[in-house]
């Protein structure tokens, strides 16, 4: 649930960490009356900020809820979208929130089984998983939203960078690794 979140928002870990089950709310859009999906951040401060949250973000939420004997439609507010875990299973304080720690470390444990079912048979995808942090989740969501063809400002305005010149960076800097990647081709 947790990769599928970062993957699928761009969310920081943190973001992720403190978010509860009353942040997110659905809003129906006037154009096409369909039902959308956001998550307020910010509540405590002058200006609350709005992710959007995809389906397959929510229907991940909703899974861990369901797996956790929660209802998500009659889910108490406070709930957070990441239950606090220990070594085995969700912890019975029901409103405690996990840590940026423990969402690091639920990645890195998925990427690290990742990497061991692919090392035998595609070494250097293993590699690549090997080396990846959350953060590697939140600059794939800007590739993979420049690649499909959204403009920077929106997707900008998605991650609440300050300044369009961050976000633009990272297109940048996955052509500059895609440039040394190729530079260390030599046929």
């Amino acid at each position: 649930m947790v990769i599928r979140v970062l993957a699928n928002t761009g969310l920081r870990r943190g973001e992720l960490a403190s978010a509860v089950m009353g942040d997110l709310y659905a809003d129906r859009d006037a154009v096409t009356g369909a039902e959308h999906w956001f998550l307020a951040l910010n509540k405590r401060e002058r200006s609350s900020e709005v992710v959007a949250f995809n389906p397959t973000a929510l229907a991940a939420v909703f899974r861990c809820l369901s797996a956790n004997g929660v209802n998500p439609y009659k889910v108490d507010p406070r709930t957070p979208l990441v239950p606090k875990l220990d070594c085995y299973a969700v912890i019975d304080e029901p409103y405690s929130a996990t840590t940026e720690q423990t969402i690091y470390n639920i990645v890195q444990k998925a990427l690290s089984i990742g990497a061991k079912a692919l090392e035998n048979t595609n070494p250097n995808d293993a590699h690549v998983l090997r080396r990846a942090t959350p953060y590697w989740f939140r600059r794939t969501f800007v590739t993979l939203m420049t690649e499909i063809g959204q403009p920077l400002p929106l997707i900008n305005r998605q991650l609440r960078h300050a300044s369009i010149n961050t976000t633009a960076g990272y297109v940048r800097a996955e052509n500059y690794e895609l440039y040394r990647a190729a530079a260390s081709l030599a046929v």
